[in-house]
């Protein structure tokens, strides 16, 4: 039985730059407390849920836009309608993508996350936690309305590469079998939900959903990998479990299995997920040589 439907989209409006200083050192929100955990809404095993991965790193004129010009997002294939103002640290653009998703039916954000501990204010991955205070202030003004997305968590393991998860730069991707590999890997899933408050997670059935991304960036990985994130999570927040979904790339057992690319290979049909996209084309981008594959189901 499908339960959640996962589609690529890309979102992009206006918007109104605010906040968060550059020099601002991150510092990670404290566990929720079980208070706070009862907070957190579920879908039930009978729902059908339709979730979306967000990419928020795009802040004009210094973060993932090429060049100084009219037309800076030339390297994009799909433009922004107005690029001077966009920023992952603005509240109202995030509040517009969520309330374009709210107007296509589409009931979960996965964010695409770049949280590496110990590397938060790294400056090519700190969009991750910065943009979330925002993302933040914009569901809870939106609550105030009435309804708005859920949020989950996408875990991009390109910072198990050793030049994002290390301060030197030089030392070897991730070894998830280490004590260090599983804390790193775990932290990574905490630090997000503390970033994120629990009445905004997007959970089934009482778990907080995580989907990870592949698991070629780090160097090795086994069943006690996951074992560690499952055991630390549910001592760390009240006996509540993660439902994580991993790809065919994970030899370890996870709740869910799906697999990746929907929007080069076409849909992707799991026992409970289904994965569908637009279509993929990053040929303006330097050097890229990906296939693509026209817009369509």
């Amino acid at each position: 039985m499908i339960r959640i439907a996962l589609l690529s989209a890309l979102i992009c409006e206006i918007a109104c730059p605010s906040g968060y200083a550059d020099d601002r050192s991150t510092v990670v929100p404290p566990l929720p407390s079980p208070s706070e955990l009862k907070q957190a809404r579920s879908f039930g095993p009978d729902e059908r849920v339709i979730a979306t991965h967000y990419f928020y790193w795009y802040k004009w004129p210094t973060e993932h836009f090429f060049d100084d010009d009219a037309r800076s997002d030339d390297a994009l294939r799909h433009h922004f309608p107005d690029h001077r103002n966009v920023s992952y640290k603005s509240t109202a653009w995030h509040r517009r993508q969520m309330e374009d998703l709210n107007a296509a039916g589409i009931d979960v954000a996965l964010l695409v996350y770049w949280g590496a501990p110990n590397q938060y204010d790294k400056p090519d991955i700190r969009f991750s936690v910065r943009g979330i205070p925002p993302l933040v202030q914009a569901l809870d003004e939106m609550a105030e309305a009435g309804a708005h997305p859920r949020v989950g968590l996408f875990y991009d393991t390109s910072t198990l590469l050793g030049r994002h998860a290390f301060t030197d730069e030089r030392r070897a991707n991730v070894d998830l079998r280490t004590a260090e590999g599983k804390d790193i890997f775990y932290r990574t899933i905490r630090d997000f939900f503390c970033f994120v408050p629990p009445r905004h997670w997007a959970c089934l059935d009482g778990r907080p959903i995580v989907q990870l991304y592949n698991f070629s960036f780090a160097t090795g990985h086994d069943q006690s990998t996951i074992d560690y994130v499952y055991e630390n999570f549910a001592r760390d927040f009240n006996c509540v479990r993660p439902f994580i979904i991993a790809g065919p790339t994970w030899s370890f057992a996870t709740d869910a299995r799906t697999g990746w690319g929907a929007a080069i290979h076409g849909p992707i049909l799991a026992e409970q997920f289904a994965q569908i996209g637009p279509g993929y084309d990053d040929s303006p981008v330097p050097g890229r040589t990906t296939p693509t594959r026209a817009g369509g189901l």
